[in-house]
């Protein structure tokens, strides 16, 4: 079963959607790819990032022990291998690669690109951070957040002929919780301003909170919550989490976990797993 962390720990149920949101840990997605490789040997998996430095910085903060330790290991680079992490900086460009991805056959010899061709079809598609090409975009909406969840189901749609297992769609987004834009773009006239001050304050221009359509796509939704409390006795503790899964809206599973320095290493960070509740 895939997880969100080092073996041995918790693992997620069954899904083929996905929606983590809150200030989950920046290895997860990587931990994540891994356990579905290690499950299915035969498979490849795409992380797409709208910032190499961002995502590179924030695995760097993560300082997570077990990759430091494991990461150069040969089965774990094996698997790391059958991951193509691509960081496409803007909505266009994510687009455009989505529609890229694809299996290598006879009828596409004279498209190879090392980065959006694979000898076997991806079946495990993994978006980070979606919130930030919204947030670029000129005048987004509620619909321009849907619209990339739907561009990236219907491209696992498109390949789902040629995968070997059931496609899966994972979104990492800590800040679609807090994200809230309006359903249309409201109407403009520059010549009337009375009128724009009207169309600002009428329902058409009132902001909704994102999650509450976007997690209508998703089998699971995970939603990470840290408890700021930490025991003052317990000084190695850096931070301790909560992960509620829910299937529509219903709550059904618990992860809860702390961050503690290493062992001989104090600026890494290892997995303590607590009871399920």
């Amino acid at each position: 079963m895939t997880s969100l962390f080092p073996s041995p720990c918790p693992v997620l149920p069954g899904f083929n959607t996905l929606l983590i949101h809150g200030p989950y840990h920046w290895s997860a997605p990587i931990h994540l790819c891994l356990s579905h490789i290690a499950q299915h040997p035969e498979s490849q998996a795409v992380i797409l990032a709208p910032s190499r430095h961002q995502f590179r910085g924030g695995l760097l903060n993560c300082r997570d022990d077990w990759l430091n330790v494991h990461g150069g290991e040969g089965l774990i680079t094996h698997f790391a291998s059958k991951v193509q992490i691509l960081y496409p900086p803007k909505l266009p460009h994510l687009n455009f690669t989505l529609s890229l991805l694809h299996e290598t056959q006879p009828s596409f010899k004279n498209f190879y690109n090392s980065k959006v061709s694979f000898s076997v079809s991806p079946s495990f598609l993994v978006l980070c951070e979606i919130s930030a090409y919204v947030e670029k975009a000129k005048d987004p909406t509620v619909s321009t957040y849907l619209s990339i969840v739907t561009r990236a189901l219907a491209t696992l749609d498109a390949l789902s002929s040629q995968c070997v297992i059931s496609p899966s769609l994972v979104i990492f987004d800590s800040r679609v919780g807090q994200l809230k834009l309006p359903i249309l773009t409201p109407i403009v006239h520059h010549e009337d301003l009375r009128e724009e001050e009207k169309i600002k304050s009428s329902p058409m221009a009132k902001s909704e909170p994102v999650l509450h359509f976007a997690g209508k796509y998703f089998d699971w939704v995970g939603s990470v919550h840290e408890d700021r409390n930490v025991d003052s006795r317990d000084p190695q503790c850096n931070r301790k989490c909560r992960l509620e899964l829910s299937k529509r809206h219903n709550p059904e599973t618990f992860i809860s976990w702390k961050e503690y320095s290493s062992p001989g290493r104090h600026d890494a960070i290892v997995f303590v797993f607590e009871p399920s509740s």
